[in-house]
């Protein structure tokens, strides 16, 4: 199985996207959603993570194309490191240095706050990368609290 990324243009908004993903035994697994525009224009956008096979992924994508909320669909592939990136706020036991140490050279660190041996910190860099990261902090239970979301260009 694979992991997709799914750009959305809505004409409103993003919620009862969730259900069709839901009905199709598929998680959502993160969901982004910004709204604005006028009435008749695209309202919003919308970019979701999800794992499923490629002929799933088409399957949702076509159903996406013809809800009449939704205005345009695009797909990446979620290691698109040219179109993707994940940004996530974690606070970690680690010093701001220790963190830093860990990093790969495609993941940028803004330290945010570093106070009684914690570090606040935005990570941002290619999905897999800073998964990897996550996954091994979190392995080492270094990770107290996060929270990420993906963009794409």
């Amino acid at each position: 199985m694979d992991k997709w990324i799914f750009s959305l243009k809505l004409r409103n908004s993003a919620g009862a996207l969730t259900a069709l993903f839901a009905d199709r035994g598929v998680s959502i697994e993160s969901l982004s959603a910004q709204g604005g525009g006028t009435a008749g224009t695209v309202q919003g956008t919308a970019v979701l993570t999800f794992a499923a096979s490629e002929a799933r992924k088409s399957h949702l994508a076509r159903l996406l194309e013809r809800l009449a909320s939704v205005q345009e669909v695009t797909e990446y592939r979620y290691d698109d490191a040219g179109h993707a990136r994940k940004s996530t706020l974690a606070r970690v036991t680690l010093s701001a240095e220790a963190l830093r140490a860990r990093l790969l050279p495609s993941i940028l660190c803004d330290v945010v706050l570093e106070a009684e041996g914690q570090t606040l910190a935005l990570l941002l860099g290619p999905p897999p990368a800073l998964d990897s990261l996550l996954a091994e902090l979190t392995a080492e239970d270094a990770v107290l609290e996060m929270d990420s979301t993906v963009i794409v260009v």
